[in-house]
Parts: structure tokens; C-alpha cells; sequence
């Protein structure tokens, strides 16, 4: 679904958002930084929100900056992890028809995205 904030740390960041603007990407597909401007520290950090990486696993961040002469690009030495959640459970497996019942759901990686 793609959608989450994911904050950049580093060095050489750039110095203003336009550098940074649509120069992240995630598995070859950009990471949007549009509408992140507040969270930019110029040099230091960048935001973005993630695409749809359509599968779960491990994902290499670049960033492409322009520098005099050519572009530079840099990859995260740490990928960014995206699970698939699963339901393996319901408690109870009936309730009345007027609601009310409070059910349990059980599974792994329910709270991915939560902070």
C-alpha cells in the first residue's frame, strides 16, 4: 500500500529541499518527498513516504543529488524492511447479530506501521 513516512539521516544532504525533491528512491521506484518540506534538514535528513513496494522484504534506499559536474548518489547501508501482516486467528467466532462483541484478532506483523 506503500504510504509510509520514513525519515533520511546523513551527511551532505543537500542544502535546500529542491536538491532532495523527487531524488529518493526505494527498489528503483521513487519514495515521494513531495509534501515533506517541513521535515527536510538541509544536509541532515529527508522525508519521503514510501511507494507500493507490492511484496515484503529487504530494500535499498538511494538518493541522487546533483554536484557540480555529474550526480552523486548514495545507498543506505540499511535496508528498509517491509512485512506482509497475517491474520492466524479470531476470538470468539461468533457474536450476537446486534454487535457489541468485543474479538480478539491474533496473527504476525498486525502492528507494522505503528511507532
Amino acid at each position: 500500500q506503500g504510504g509510509t513516512a520514513i525519515t533520511i539521516t546523513g551527511t551532505g544532504l543537500g542544502t535546500m529541499f529542491s536538491d532532495v525533491d523527487g531524488r529518493v528512491m526505494i527498489n528503483s521506484q521513487p519514495c515521494a518527498t513531495a509534501g515533506q518540506e517541513e521535515g527536510y534538514v538541509p544536509g541532515l535528513e529527508i522525508v519521503c513516504e514510501t511507494p507500493n513496494l507490492v511484496s515484503a522484504g529487504d530494500f535499498t534506499i538511494m538518493v541522487t543529488l546533483p554536484r557540480e559536474n555529474e550526480n552523486a548518489t548514495a545507498s543506505s547501508p540499511i535496508a528498509f524492511t517491509t512485512v506482509t501482516p497475517s491474520v492466524t486467528g479470531v476470538e470468539p467466532g461468533f457474536g450476537p447479530v446486534a454487535g457489541g462483541t468485543r474479538v480478539r484478532v491474533m496473527g504476525t506483523s498486525l502492528g507494522i506501521g505503528n511507532v
